[in-house]
């Protein structure tokens, strides 16, 4: 078999989003006859915080026959141990700034200069390994390939961004320190990725405009769902007569435009005593939206449950009683595909995107057959009334052949295309 080194800071048991991208290339990489070999640090299951560490004092190696990992001995510091006691906030930040610089500056004192080690390691003995993936976020690891590049001229290495780095429109640039670092990282993410062979993402729209910046060839390999398309049943709407439960699972981010959501939602609440319950679960995970939502839905709070992150197995209870998943635009933000898009449509549970992004998730809910897109608040609010007035269900008819390439099976397979 083939053998391919793999580069994540985050992986399972933890139950960060990222970590699912790469499980699935451990899982399915071996069907396409390659052996992956994954460079990571140690996790607690379903661990949230990268402070809140699980750190292995030695190197740690885990073979199961189809693929390894080495989990690579992290030493937690000052800023960990405060971050995790919630201590001293201003000393927290001037040493997450003193570590930024350190990863842009001096790589033998950066974070990641441990994974760069044990690849070395394993170079040194495995001659026939010609293949290094580094996934980023974070992206200062990308660094590690320049270097291994630069000391192993015959290996081909791919940085793949899981989101977009120094091209992401909503990257601070304002004031002074944002400013010089933004300087800092664009000059880095070009000079680290000078080497790479190509460059993996998860939209064409994020390759082409990564491509104008770093003049790299690109591929796109999807995140997607882990679900057999099979298995996938299509649930009717609404579960309850008289009731309607719509959920949102995920980060919730400011320049989504929630807010049209819950004046609908409050419309029919107050205005035509409609039953409906909101759910959002793990919204805060990046940014507290969770105080804003509850200002705002404070006259009918009674319908809204705000629940922290919860492990993906715990999940399924609140797939079972929903009748609506709901997404959001992400405002000027094009080209992106939020896991949970997949993640809904493999639940059988129709999707209710509003407003619409007139993009990538309006194009694969109608591709897929998968929900309703609603561009006008009245036309949404018309639709939502239609649900409690009429006797009948609504229902989904899944284009199963279009989802199917969803799958992080299909998609994996592409990522083997390209490697091989």
């Amino acid at each position: 078999m083939k053998k391919v080194i793999i580069v994540s800071y985050y992986t399972k048991p933890s139950n960060f989003v990222g970590s699912e991208r790469i499980q699935a290339w451990l899982d399915y990489l071996p069907k396409e006859k390659i052996y992956p070999i994954l460079i990571t640090r140690s996790w607690e299951e379903n661990q949230e915080n990268t402070s809140a560490s699980k750190h292995n004092k030695d190197n740690i190696i885990e073979k199961n026959g189809v693929y390894e990992i080495h989990r690579v001995a992290v030493k937690a510091g000052i800023r960990d141990y405060l971050i995790k006691e919630n201590k001293c906030i201003l000393l927290r930040k001037m040493l997450s700034l003193l570590n930024i610089l350190l990863n842009n500056l001096w790589f033998k004192q950066s974070e990641y200069f441990h994974f760069h080690r044990s690849i070395d390691n394993i170079l040194m003995k495995e001659k026939d390994i010609q293949t290094v993936i580094i996934s980023g976020s974070p992206f200062h690891s990308f660094a590690i390939g320049y270097h291994i590049k630069n000391k192993y001229s015959e290996i081909n290495w791919y940085p793949d961004y899981r989101d977009q780095w120094n091209t992401h429109p909503f990257k601070s640039k304002s004031g002074i320190i944002n400013g010089l670092l933004f300087q800092l990282e664009r000059r880095n993410e070009k000079k680290w990725t000078s080497n790479a062979k190509a460059f993996i993402t998860v939209s064409e729209n994020w390759r082409d405009r990564i491509f104008e910046f770093i003049k790299k060839p690109g591929y796109v390999v999807k995140n997607g769902y882990d679900l057999d398309i099979l298995a996938i049943q299509e649930q009717t709407v609404p579960r309850n007569k008289n009731k309607l439960v719509i959920s949102y699972i995920g980060t919730i981010y400011p320049y989504q435009n929630y807010k049209l959501f819950l004046e609908v939602i409050g419309e029919l609440i107050l205005e035509n005593s409609f039953n409906i319950e909101l759910n959002f679960i793990g919204i805060d995970s990046f940014y507290k939206i969770s105080p804003d939502i509850k200002k705002r839905t404070m006259k009918f709070s009674k319908c809204v449950n705000i629940i922290e992150r919860i492990p993906k197995n715990e999940l399924k209870a609140i797939y079972k009683k929903s009748d609506l998943l709901w997404l959001t635009s992400f405002g000027k933000m094009k080209g992106w595909y939020p896991v949970k898009l997949f993640e809904y449509a493999s639940q059988g549970i129709p999707i209710l995107l509003y407003p619409t992004d007139n993009d990538d998730m309006e194009e694969f809910i109608k591709t897929t057959s998968s929900g309703f897109v609603f561009i006008e608040k009245e036309e949404l609010k018309k639709w939502l009334v239609s649900i409690f007035n009429s006797e009948s269900s609504i229902n989904i008819n899944l284009n199963k052949g279009n989802l199917a390439k969803y799958s992080r099976r299909f998609q994996t397979n592409e990522l083997a295309k390209i490697i091989k």
